[in-house]
Protein backbone atom coordinates (compact mmCIF):
# COMPACT_ATOMS: atom_id res chain seq x y z
CA UNK A 1 0.00 0.00 0.00
CA UNK A 2 1.40 3.62 -1.14
CA UNK A 3 1.95 6.09 1.61
CA UNK A 4 2.94 9.64 1.63
CA UNK A 5 5.96 11.17 3.75
CA UNK A 6 4.45 13.62 5.81
CA UNK A 7 5.60 17.67 4.91
CA UNK A 8 3.46 20.95 4.91
CA UNK A 9 4.17 20.86 1.65
CA UNK A 10 1.21 21.24 -0.43
CA UNK A 11 -0.02 17.85 -1.89
CA UNK A 12 -1.15 17.38 -5.99
CA UNK A 13 -4.83 15.71 -6.21
CA UNK A 14 -6.47 14.58 -9.21
CA UNK A 15 -10.37 14.04 -8.88
CA UNK A 16 -12.40 11.43 -11.17
CA UNK A 17 -15.23 11.18 -12.10
CA UNK A 18 -15.62 7.67 -13.58
CA UNK A 19 -17.08 5.90 -16.55
CA UNK A 20 -20.72 5.21 -16.55
CA UNK A 21 -21.28 1.15 -17.26
CA UNK A 22 -25.09 0.40 -17.75
CA UNK A 23 -28.29 -0.13 -20.19
CA UNK A 24 -28.96 3.10 -20.77
CA UNK A 25 -27.50 6.83 -19.07
CA UNK A 26 -29.21 10.31 -19.91
CA UNK A 27 -27.67 13.28 -18.53
CA UNK A 28 -30.12 14.97 -17.03
CA UNK A 29 -28.30 17.88 -15.55
CA UNK A 30 -25.45 15.04 -13.90
CA UNK A 31 -22.73 16.70 -12.06
CA UNK A 32 -20.70 14.86 -8.99
CA UNK A 33 -21.64 17.89 -6.36
CA UNK A 34 -19.48 15.77 -3.78
CA UNK A 35 -16.79 15.65 -6.16
CA UNK A 36 -16.95 18.99 -6.67
CA UNK A 37 -17.23 20.58 -3.15
CA UNK A 38 -14.43 18.26 -2.41
CA UNK A 39 -12.37 20.10 -4.89
CA UNK A 40 -12.89 23.33 -3.34
CA UNK A 41 -12.24 22.27 -0.14
CA UNK A 42 -9.18 20.95 -1.21
CA UNK A 43 -8.06 23.82 -2.70
CA UNK A 44 -8.85 25.88 0.22
CA UNK A 45 -6.48 23.83 2.41
CA UNK A 46 -3.48 24.93 0.07
CA UNK A 47 -3.23 22.03 -2.67
CA UNK A 48 -3.47 21.35 -6.07
CA UNK A 49 -6.19 20.23 -7.52
CA UNK A 50 -7.32 18.99 -11.09
CA UNK A 51 -10.66 17.40 -12.18
CA UNK A 52 -10.82 14.36 -15.19
CA UNK A 53 -14.64 14.06 -15.99
CA UNK A 54 -14.89 10.56 -18.12
CA UNK A 55 -18.40 11.53 -19.03
CA UNK A 56 -17.01 14.54 -20.67
CA UNK A 57 -19.12 14.48 -24.45
CA UNK A 58 -16.93 16.48 -26.17
CA UNK A 59 -13.43 15.24 -27.13
CA UNK A 60 -14.86 12.05 -29.24
CA UNK A 61 -17.90 13.30 -30.41
CA UNK A 62 -16.24 13.93 -34.24
CA UNK A 63 -14.44 10.52 -33.52
CA UNK A 64 -17.46 8.15 -32.92
CA UNK A 65 -19.48 6.37 -35.23
CA UNK A 66 -22.87 8.45 -35.94
CA UNK A 67 -24.78 6.01 -33.79
CA UNK A 68 -22.59 6.50 -30.66
CA UNK A 69 -22.52 10.30 -31.33
CA UNK A 70 -24.40 12.29 -28.29
CA UNK A 71 -27.25 14.75 -28.72
CA UNK A 72 -27.48 17.12 -26.76
CA UNK A 73 -30.94 18.82 -25.56
CA UNK A 74 -31.43 22.64 -24.36
CA UNK A 75 -30.85 23.86 -20.81
CA UNK A 76 -27.92 21.31 -20.22
CA UNK A 77 -29.40 18.16 -20.78
CA UNK A 78 -28.82 15.60 -23.60
CA UNK A 79 -26.62 11.78 -24.33
CA UNK A 80 -23.43 10.73 -23.22
CA UNK A 81 -20.76 8.85 -25.66
CA UNK A 82 -21.63 5.64 -25.72
CA UNK A 83 -19.34 2.09 -26.76
CA UNK A 84 -20.99 -1.34 -26.31
CA UNK A 85 -18.94 -3.42 -24.07
CA UNK A 86 -19.14 -6.43 -22.69
CA UNK A 87 -21.62 -7.52 -20.64
CA UNK A 88 -20.59 -8.83 -16.57
CA UNK A 89 -20.80 -12.27 -16.36
CA UNK A 90 -23.91 -11.94 -13.64
CA UNK A 91 -25.73 -10.17 -17.03
CA UNK A 92 -25.46 -12.37 -19.78
CA UNK A 93 -28.52 -13.45 -20.07
CA UNK A 94 -29.99 -10.24 -20.63
CA UNK A 95 -30.81 -9.26 -23.85
CA UNK A 96 -29.79 -5.68 -24.20
CA UNK A 97 -26.32 -4.09 -25.27
CA UNK A 98 -24.07 -2.84 -22.20
CA UNK A 99 -22.47 0.20 -23.11
CA UNK A 100 -19.67 2.47 -21.50
CA UNK A 101 -20.73 6.20 -21.58
CA UNK A 102 -18.07 9.06 -21.59
CA UNK A 103 -15.47 9.51 -23.09
CA UNK A 104 -13.25 7.01 -25.30
CA UNK A 105 -10.52 5.13 -23.48
CA UNK A 106 -7.57 6.48 -25.59
CA UNK A 107 -8.81 9.86 -24.66
CA UNK A 108 -8.99 9.13 -21.12
CA UNK A 109 -5.22 7.62 -21.22
CA UNK A 110 -4.09 10.42 -22.74
CA UNK A 111 -5.42 12.80 -20.60
CA UNK A 112 -3.71 11.02 -17.88
CA UNK A 113 -0.49 10.93 -19.61
CA UNK A 114 -0.60 13.91 -20.14
CA UNK A 115 -0.15 15.53 -16.80
CA UNK A 116 2.56 15.44 -14.01
CA UNK A 117 1.83 12.50 -11.23
CA UNK A 118 -0.07 13.06 -8.63
CA UNK A 119 0.26 12.14 -5.33
CA UNK A 120 -2.97 11.20 -4.83
CA UNK A 121 -6.25 9.91 -6.91
CA UNK A 122 -9.48 10.72 -5.46
CA UNK A 123 -12.28 8.97 -7.25
CA UNK A 124 -15.92 9.25 -6.66
CA UNK A 125 -19.00 6.66 -7.16
CA UNK A 126 -22.91 7.19 -7.69
CA UNK A 127 -24.93 4.08 -8.73
CA UNK A 128 -24.16 0.79 -6.92
CA UNK A 129 -24.54 -0.53 -10.44
CA UNK A 130 -22.55 1.33 -11.79
CA UNK A 131 -18.95 -0.11 -10.06
CA UNK A 132 -17.83 -1.96 -13.34
CA UNK A 133 -16.79 1.41 -14.56
CA UNK A 134 -15.17 2.20 -11.55
CA UNK A 135 -12.88 -0.94 -11.86
CA UNK A 136 -12.36 0.00 -15.07
CA UNK A 137 -11.45 3.52 -14.62
CA UNK A 138 -9.09 2.74 -11.76
CA UNK A 139 -7.35 -0.17 -14.26
CA UNK A 140 -6.22 2.62 -16.69
CA UNK A 141 -5.17 4.84 -13.73
CA UNK A 142 -3.00 2.09 -12.44
CA UNK A 143 -1.30 1.76 -15.04
CA UNK A 144 -0.56 5.20 -15.49
CA UNK A 145 0.42 6.14 -11.92
CA UNK A 146 1.68 3.27 -10.28
CA UNK A 147 2.63 4.88 -7.36
CA UNK A 148 0.21 7.27 -6.52
CA UNK A 149 -1.97 7.02 -3.71
CA UNK A 150 -6.02 5.70 -5.33
CA UNK A 151 -8.82 6.47 -2.86
CA UNK A 152 -12.56 5.42 -3.46
CA UNK A 153 -15.46 7.04 -2.22
CA UNK A 154 -19.05 7.99 -2.90
CA UNK A 155 -22.44 6.80 -2.78
CA UNK A 156 -21.62 2.86 -3.52
CA UNK A 157 -18.76 2.81 -1.03
CA UNK A 158 -21.01 4.00 1.58
CA UNK A 159 -23.70 1.47 0.39
CA UNK A 160 -22.02 -1.67 -0.65
CA UNK A 161 -18.76 -1.56 1.42
CA UNK A 162 -18.21 -5.00 1.67
CA UNK A 163 -18.80 -5.45 -1.95
CA UNK A 164 -16.37 -2.58 -3.16
CA UNK A 165 -13.97 -4.44 -0.99
CA UNK A 166 -13.25 -6.41 -3.61
CA UNK A 167 -12.16 -3.74 -6.10
CA UNK A 168 -8.46 -4.59 -6.94
CA UNK A 169 -6.20 -1.19 -7.77
CA UNK A 170 -7.54 0.70 -4.27
CA UNK A 171 -5.13 1.96 -1.60
CA UNK A 172 -8.08 2.93 0.38
CA UNK A 173 -12.07 3.11 0.14
CA UNK A 174 -13.61 5.87 2.27
CA UNK A 175 -17.13 5.54 3.40
CA UNK A 176 -17.68 8.27 5.76
CA UNK A 177 -19.00 12.07 4.99
CA UNK A 178 -17.04 14.87 4.10
CA UNK A 179 -16.80 16.69 6.87
CA UNK A 180 -14.55 13.56 8.40
CA UNK A 181 -12.20 13.36 5.10
CA UNK A 182 -10.02 15.87 6.95
CA UNK A 183 -8.95 13.41 9.81
CA UNK A 184 -8.67 10.20 7.14
CA UNK A 185 -6.37 12.53 4.80
CA UNK A 186 -4.35 13.79 8.40
CA UNK A 187 -4.40 10.05 9.92
CA UNK A 188 -4.35 7.60 7.11
CA UNK A 189 -2.49 9.73 4.21
CA UNK A 190 -0.28 12.22 6.37
CA UNK A 191 -1.70 15.11 4.33
CA UNK A 192 -1.89 18.35 6.20
CA UNK A 193 -5.36 20.29 6.07
CA UNK A 194 -4.96 23.28 7.49
CA UNK A 195 -8.98 24.52 7.14
CA UNK A 196 -10.72 21.49 8.97
CA UNK A 197 -13.19 23.63 10.63
CA UNK A 198 -14.50 24.68 7.05
CA UNK A 199 -15.22 20.98 6.33
CA UNK A 200 -17.41 20.24 9.37
CA UNK A 201 -20.39 22.51 8.85
CA UNK A 202 -22.05 22.06 4.48
CA UNK A 203 -24.17 25.50 5.17
CA UNK A 204 -20.52 27.44 4.93
CA UNK A 205 -18.73 25.37 2.05
CA UNK A 206 -17.07 27.30 -0.77
CA UNK A 207 -18.78 26.95 -3.85
CA UNK A 208 -18.18 24.04 -5.83
CA UNK A 209 -15.12 23.89 -8.29
CA UNK A 210 -17.16 23.79 -11.46
CA UNK A 211 -14.28 26.17 -13.12
CA UNK A 212 -12.87 23.20 -12.92
CA UNK A 213 -15.38 21.07 -15.08
CA UNK A 214 -15.22 19.69 -18.45
CA UNK A 215 -16.66 20.55 -20.37
CA UNK A 216 -16.49 24.22 -21.01
CA UNK A 217 -18.42 26.43 -21.31
CA UNK A 218 -20.39 26.00 -18.49
CA UNK A 219 -23.79 25.03 -19.57
CA UNK A 220 -25.10 24.38 -16.90
CA UNK A 221 -24.73 24.03 -13.04
CA UNK A 222 -26.42 22.19 -9.86
CA UNK A 223 -27.00 23.74 -6.95
CA UNK A 224 -27.27 22.29 -3.23
CA UNK A 225 -29.15 24.57 -0.85
CA UNK A 226 -29.81 21.97 1.46
CA UNK A 227 -28.24 18.75 2.66
CA UNK A 228 -30.68 15.72 3.66
CA UNK A 229 -34.17 15.50 3.48
CA UNK A 230 -36.85 16.51 6.84
CA UNK A 231 -38.62 13.02 5.45
CA UNK A 232 -37.49 9.14 5.86
CA UNK A 233 -39.28 7.28 2.84
CA UNK A 234 -38.70 4.07 2.91
CA UNK A 235 -37.33 3.51 -0.56
CA UNK A 236 -34.84 6.60 -0.43
CA UNK A 237 -31.26 7.05 0.88
CA UNK A 238 -31.29 10.07 1.85
CA UNK A 239 -31.50 9.84 5.31
CA UNK A 240 -29.18 6.89 5.45
CA UNK A 241 -26.68 9.48 3.48
CA UNK A 242 -27.21 12.59 5.13
CA UNK A 243 -28.96 11.72 8.44
CA UNK A 244 -29.45 15.56 9.38
CA UNK A 245 -31.52 18.01 7.18
CA UNK A 246 -28.79 20.88 6.56
CA UNK A 247 -29.72 24.49 4.78
CA UNK A 248 -27.67 27.27 3.68
CA UNK A 249 -28.82 30.48 4.17
CA UNK A 250 -31.04 32.36 1.25
CA UNK A 251 -27.87 34.72 1.00
CA UNK A 252 -25.65 32.18 0.28
CA UNK A 253 -27.82 30.55 -2.30
CA UNK A 254 -28.23 33.53 -4.11
CA UNK A 255 -24.52 34.71 -3.90
CA UNK A 256 -23.74 31.49 -5.83
CA UNK A 257 -26.15 31.96 -8.58
CA UNK A 258 -25.37 35.52 -8.97
CA UNK A 259 -21.60 34.27 -9.54
CA UNK A 260 -21.91 31.79 -12.01
CA UNK A 261 -24.29 33.80 -13.83
CA UNK A 262 -22.29 36.58 -13.70
CA UNK A 263 -18.92 35.33 -13.90
CA UNK A 264 -19.18 32.38 -16.44
CA UNK A 265 -22.80 33.03 -17.94
CA UNK A 266 -24.34 30.09 -16.85
CA UNK A 267 -28.38 30.65 -17.36
CA UNK A 268 -29.90 27.04 -16.19
CA UNK A 269 -29.20 25.94 -12.58
CA UNK A 270 -30.72 22.33 -11.73
CA UNK A 271 -31.78 22.28 -7.97
CA UNK A 272 -30.38 18.86 -6.18
CA UNK A 273 -32.20 19.28 -3.07
CA UNK A 274 -34.51 16.43 -1.54
CA UNK A 275 -36.78 19.34 0.10
CA UNK A 276 -36.40 22.34 -1.96
CA UNK A 277 -39.99 23.76 -0.85
CA UNK A 278 -39.94 22.69 2.81
CA UNK A 279 -40.54 25.53 5.10
CA UNK A 280 -40.95 27.76 1.87
CA UNK A 281 -41.43 31.18 3.64
CA UNK A 282 -37.87 30.98 4.96
CA UNK A 283 -35.76 29.46 2.23
CA UNK A 284 -36.77 28.92 -1.31
CA UNK A 285 -38.81 32.52 -1.15
CA UNK A 286 -36.25 34.85 -0.23
CA UNK A 287 -34.26 32.84 -2.89
CA UNK A 288 -35.89 33.67 -5.54
CA UNK A 289 -37.09 37.44 -4.57
CA UNK A 290 -33.37 38.01 -4.84
CA UNK A 291 -32.79 36.53 -8.09
CA UNK A 292 -36.27 38.63 -9.34
CA UNK A 293 -34.82 42.31 -7.57
CA UNK A 294 -31.60 41.14 -9.42
CA UNK A 295 -33.34 41.18 -12.41
CA UNK A 296 -31.16 37.38 -13.52
CA UNK A 297 -32.15 36.28 -16.73
CA UNK A 298 -31.90 32.70 -15.56
CA UNK A 299 -33.75 29.58 -15.67
CA UNK A 300 -34.54 26.87 -12.86
CA UNK A 301 -35.10 23.10 -13.05
CA UNK A 302 -35.54 20.48 -10.68
CA UNK A 303 -34.61 17.05 -11.33
CA UNK A 304 -35.12 15.59 -7.72
CA UNK A 305 -38.65 16.42 -7.83
CA UNK A 306 -40.64 18.90 -5.16
CA UNK A 307 -43.16 17.93 -2.76
CA UNK A 308 -46.75 18.26 -3.74
CA UNK A 309 -47.65 19.90 -0.60
CA UNK A 310 -45.85 22.80 -0.53
CA UNK A 311 -47.17 24.31 -4.12
CA UNK A 312 -49.80 26.85 -2.79
CA UNK A 313 -50.94 29.44 -5.25
CA UNK A 314 -48.32 32.43 -4.53
CA UNK A 315 -45.13 29.95 -4.14
CA UNK A 316 -46.14 29.24 -7.87
CA UNK A 317 -46.40 31.88 -9.43
CA UNK A 318 -42.84 32.77 -7.71
CA UNK A 319 -41.50 30.05 -9.30
CA UNK A 320 -42.94 30.90 -12.48
CA UNK A 321 -41.95 34.81 -12.60
CA UNK A 322 -38.12 33.59 -10.96
CA UNK A 323 -37.39 31.24 -13.97
CA UNK A 324 -38.35 27.53 -13.32
CA UNK A 325 -38.96 26.06 -16.74
CA UNK A 326 -38.65 22.23 -16.04
CA UNK A 327 -40.63 21.24 -12.84
CA UNK A 328 -40.84 17.55 -11.07
CA UNK A 329 -43.20 16.43 -8.82
CA UNK A 330 -43.04 13.76 -6.51
CA UNK A 331 -46.66 12.27 -6.76
CA UNK A 332 -45.30 9.18 -6.31
CA UNK A 333 -48.74 7.57 -6.05
CA UNK A 334 -52.44 8.57 -5.80
CA UNK A 335 -53.56 5.32 -3.79
CA UNK A 336 -54.16 6.30 -0.15
CA UNK A 337 -53.36 3.03 1.69
CA UNK A 338 -49.72 3.04 -0.52
CA UNK A 339 -49.44 6.85 0.89
CA UNK A 340 -50.25 6.01 4.37
CA UNK A 341 -47.91 2.74 4.53
CA UNK A 342 -45.42 5.05 2.64
CA UNK A 343 -44.52 8.47 3.80
CA UNK A 344 -47.54 10.69 4.25
CA UNK A 345 -45.92 12.95 2.20
CA UNK A 346 -48.86 14.08 0.48
CA UNK A 347 -52.78 13.86 1.12
CA UNK A 348 -55.83 12.97 -0.76
CA UNK A 349 -56.61 16.27 -2.80
CA UNK A 350 -53.08 17.87 -2.67
CA UNK A 351 -52.85 16.95 -6.04
CA UNK A 352 -55.29 18.64 -8.00
CA UNK A 353 -54.83 21.87 -5.91
CA UNK A 354 -50.96 21.72 -6.89
CA UNK A 355 -51.73 21.57 -10.78
CA UNK A 356 -54.56 24.11 -10.88
CA UNK A 357 -52.30 26.41 -8.65
CA UNK A 358 -48.97 25.88 -11.17
CA UNK A 359 -52.12 26.34 -14.25
CA UNK A 360 -53.23 29.44 -13.20
CA UNK A 361 -49.33 30.42 -12.43
CA UNK A 362 -48.84 30.36 -16.47
CA UNK A 363 -47.20 26.59 -16.45
CA UNK A 364 -47.57 24.83 -19.39
CA UNK A 365 -48.04 20.81 -19.14
CA UNK A 366 -45.28 20.01 -20.67
CA UNK A 367 -43.05 21.90 -17.88
CA UNK A 368 -44.94 19.76 -15.24
CA UNK A 369 -43.51 15.90 -15.18
CA UNK A 370 -45.06 14.08 -12.29
CA UNK A 371 -43.44 10.91 -10.83
CA UNK A 372 -44.62 7.92 -10.11
CA UNK A 373 -43.69 5.05 -8.62
CA UNK A 374 -43.49 1.74 -10.11
CA UNK A 375 -41.96 -1.49 -9.24
CA UNK A 376 -42.45 -1.40 -5.74
CA UNK A 377 -41.80 -4.91 -3.43
CA UNK A 378 -45.07 -6.66 -3.84
CA UNK A 379 -47.07 -3.66 -5.82
CA UNK A 380 -49.75 -3.97 -8.26
CA UNK A 381 -49.71 -2.87 -11.52
CA UNK A 382 -52.97 -1.44 -11.04
CA UNK A 383 -51.84 1.21 -8.62
CA UNK A 384 -49.71 2.69 -11.10
CA UNK A 385 -52.64 2.75 -14.06
CA UNK A 386 -54.35 4.22 -11.90
CA UNK A 387 -51.87 6.61 -10.81
CA UNK A 388 -51.38 7.57 -14.32
CA UNK A 389 -55.12 7.96 -15.75
CA UNK A 390 -55.06 10.73 -12.49
CA UNK A 391 -52.11 12.71 -13.77
CA UNK A 392 -53.13 12.75 -17.47
CA UNK A 393 -56.67 13.89 -15.72
CA UNK A 394 -55.30 17.02 -14.44
CA UNK A 395 -53.01 18.13 -17.21
CA UNK A 396 -49.33 16.92 -15.80
CA UNK A 397 -47.01 14.28 -17.97
CA UNK A 398 -46.64 11.07 -15.80
CA UNK A 399 -43.21 9.66 -15.97
CA UNK A 400 -42.72 6.33 -14.15
CA UNK A 401 -39.82 6.34 -11.45
CA UNK A 402 -38.96 2.66 -11.56
CA UNK A 403 -37.89 1.15 -8.81
CA UNK A 404 -33.77 0.62 -7.45
CA UNK A 405 -33.48 -1.65 -4.12
CA UNK A 406 -31.05 0.24 -2.45
CA UNK A 407 -29.14 -0.87 0.68
CA UNK A 408 -30.00 0.26 4.01
CA UNK A 409 -33.00 1.72 3.28
CA UNK A 410 -36.38 0.86 4.99
CA UNK A 411 -38.01 -1.21 2.02
CA UNK A 412 -34.47 -2.90 1.30
CA UNK A 413 -35.70 -6.22 2.85
CA UNK A 414 -38.83 -5.98 1.72
CA UNK A 415 -37.01 -5.75 -1.98
CA UNK A 416 -34.91 -9.10 -0.46
CA UNK A 417 -37.74 -10.66 -0.61
CA UNK A 418 -39.70 -9.74 -3.62
CA UNK A 419 -36.58 -9.49 -5.90
CA UNK A 420 -35.49 -13.11 -8.01
CA UNK A 421 -32.49 -11.93 -7.95
CA UNK A 422 -29.59 -12.17 -5.84
CA UNK A 423 -29.30 -8.46 -4.64
CA UNK A 424 -27.88 -9.00 -1.27
CA UNK A 425 -24.40 -10.08 -3.42
CA UNK A 426 -24.63 -8.74 -6.37
CA UNK A 427 -25.54 -4.93 -7.06
CA UNK A 428 -25.31 -4.98 -10.44
CA UNK A 429 -29.62 -6.11 -10.20
CA UNK A 430 -29.80 -3.08 -8.53
CA UNK A 431 -30.25 -1.98 -11.35
CA UNK A 432 -33.75 -0.60 -11.98
CA UNK A 433 -34.04 -1.34 -15.63
CA UNK A 434 -33.63 -5.21 -14.76
CA UNK A 435 -37.11 -3.99 -12.97
CA UNK A 436 -35.56 -6.13 -9.87
CA UNK A 437 -38.81 -6.93 -8.04
CA UNK A 438 -40.69 -7.88 -11.21
CA UNK A 439 -43.15 -10.90 -9.94
CA UNK A 440 -46.21 -12.78 -11.03
CA UNK A 441 -48.51 -10.10 -10.36
CA UNK A 442 -46.45 -7.35 -12.08
CA UNK A 443 -43.89 -9.12 -14.65
CA UNK A 444 -41.39 -7.12 -17.14
CA UNK A 445 -44.47 -6.99 -20.09
CA UNK A 446 -47.14 -4.95 -17.73
CA UNK A 447 -44.52 -3.00 -16.97
CA UNK A 448 -43.81 -2.28 -20.63
CA UNK A 449 -47.01 -1.61 -21.16
CA UNK A 450 -47.59 1.05 -18.19
CA UNK A 451 -44.41 2.73 -19.94
CA UNK A 452 -46.69 3.05 -22.91
CA UNK A 453 -49.33 3.95 -21.21
CA UNK A 454 -47.10 6.86 -19.43
CA UNK A 455 -45.99 7.70 -23.00
CA UNK A 456 -49.48 8.10 -24.82
CA UNK A 457 -50.41 10.22 -21.85
CA UNK A 458 -47.57 12.72 -22.28
CA UNK A 459 -48.39 12.79 -25.79
CA UNK A 460 -52.17 13.47 -25.34
CA UNK A 461 -51.34 15.85 -22.66
CA UNK A 462 -49.03 17.84 -24.77
CA UNK A 463 -51.24 17.80 -28.25
CA UNK A 464 -54.00 19.31 -25.59
CA UNK A 465 -50.89 21.75 -24.89
CA UNK A 466 -51.22 23.07 -28.90
CA UNK A 467 -54.75 22.85 -29.38
CA UNK A 468 -55.05 25.75 -26.52
CA UNK A 469 -52.25 27.76 -27.95
CA UNK A 470 -53.63 27.25 -31.50
CA UNK A 471 -57.59 28.36 -30.14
Amino acid sequence: MTTIMKTDKAKSFLLINPWITDFAAYDFWSRPLGLLYLASLLRAAGHGVSIINCLDYTLDASSVPKSARPVRRKYGTGKFIRMEINKPEALRDIRRKFCRYGMLAETFRKKLTEMPAPDVILITSIMTYWYPGIVQTIETVREIFPDAVIVLGGTYVRLCYEHALSIPGIDYLYRGKLDSFPAFLEGKLNVPIKNCSQWKDFAHYPFPAFELWEPKPLNAVAIMTSEGCPFSCPYCASSVLHPRFIRRSPESVFEEILYWHKNYGVEDFAFYDDALLVDSENHIVPILKKVKEAGLNVRFHTPNAVHVRELHGKLCELLKISGFTTLRLGLETVTTQRIVQRDNKIEKGQFPWAMENLRKAGFLPSQIGVYLLCGLPFQDPSEVEYSIEVVKEHGGSPYLAEYSPIPHTKMWEEAVKASPFPIETEPLFHNNTLFPCQCERFPVSELERLKRKAREARVAVSNTQLLHHST
